[in-house]
């Protein structure tokens, strides 16, 4: 069964004013039992875009002078998402970014996209990416072709993309990705209103978690107003100060209670969502159970 593309129309929530959506949905055969992949597309600003598969994975376009830049490809969304972008612009993708290592984030680079798009990625995320099955099946295609540590600066102009590393968090190649001239920045270390997931198998810190938030915090604050979230909606700094805020209580009731000593299954057991986060979604037992055993892992 040929792919068929067929455009709706979605409305979203205003968090900025001037903001318009689009829903695109794009049916595949269903012969192998899954779903029909959809997404839908967001406009932030006039150039900035988020584009949400059905899964909750984000990807963000931005549309310069050049060419579209991508952040983020899920596996298995390559070509829906060219198909979505062809339709907000007729400028090839020149560039994409991806925002760490995980598979929902990075899988899709290798899917059709042009040799001569610059992939850029943390040093900490390639790494990880050279080891991951689909870039060695592939034989490199996908791969980042360029990395940075600390901060990486691309284009110029209205066009420049600000690339920051606070430190670990979410894993140990979190990178911010900022769009000055739309005042915002697209980041998956904040999911959205949620318990984050700690993943220990990429380097992941839930001690460093608080302050390489609030890093980020004090060194944007200024500047941007907006954050495209890695799996929820499109939110506001004063949504990720909470975060950091939640981040750093979770913190400090885990290393509380180990102190008093308990083990980390009866923290993980006992810990229940508290009134004040009540607008947050309900954790599940195995991601507060994992967090709680990262935390009691980097703890004395």
């Amino acid at each position: 069964m040929r792919l068929m593309l067929v455009v709706l129309a979605v409305a979203t929530v205003a968090v900025v004013a001037a903001r318009s959506s689009t829903g695109i949905a794009q049916q595949q055969n269903r012969a192998a039992g899954q779903d029909p992949p959809v997404l839908t597309v967001q406009r932030v600003r006039d150039n900035l875009y988020v584009l949400r598969s059905g899964a909750r994975a984000n990807s963000g376009v931005f549309i310069g002078q050049r060419g579209a830049v991508l952040v983020d490809v899920r596996g298995g969304w390559g070509q829906p998402l060219r198909d979505a972008i062809a339709k907000l612009t007729p400028k090839p993708i020149t560039t994409i970014i991806n925002t760490h290592s995980h598979p929902g984030h990075v899988t899709g680079n290798p899917e059709g996209f042009a040799p001569t798009v610059d992939i850029v990625a943390h040093t900490a995320a390639a790494a990880r990416m050279r080891l991951m099955p689909v870039f060695v099946k592939s034989n490199g295609r996908g791969l980042p072709t360029r990395t940075f540590t600390d901060r990486l600066t691309l284009g110029t102009g209205n066009d420049r993309i600000e690339l920051y590393h606070f430190g670990r968090g979410h894993t140990d190649g979190d990178a911010w990705v900022v769009f000055p001239s739309a005042r915002t920045f697209y980041v998956d270390i904040f999911p959205g209103p949620e318990l984050p997931l700690l993943d220990p198998d990429t380097g992941a810190s839930g001690v460093s978690m608080p302050a390489t938030l609030e890093r980020g915090i004090a060194t944007l604050s200024e500047a941007v107003d907006t954050v495209i979230t890695g799996h929820g909606p499109v939110m506001t700094m004063r949504d990720l100060r909470e975060f950091a805020a939640f981040n750093r209580e979770f913190l400090e009731t885990v290393r509380a209670a180990k102190q008093a000593g308990h083990s980390a299954d009866d923290i993980a057991a006992a810990w229940k969502l508290p009134a004040r986060w009540a607008h947050y979604a309900p954790p599940t037992a195995e991601r507060v159970h994992r967090n709680v055993e990262v935390i009691f892992a980097e703890t004395q």
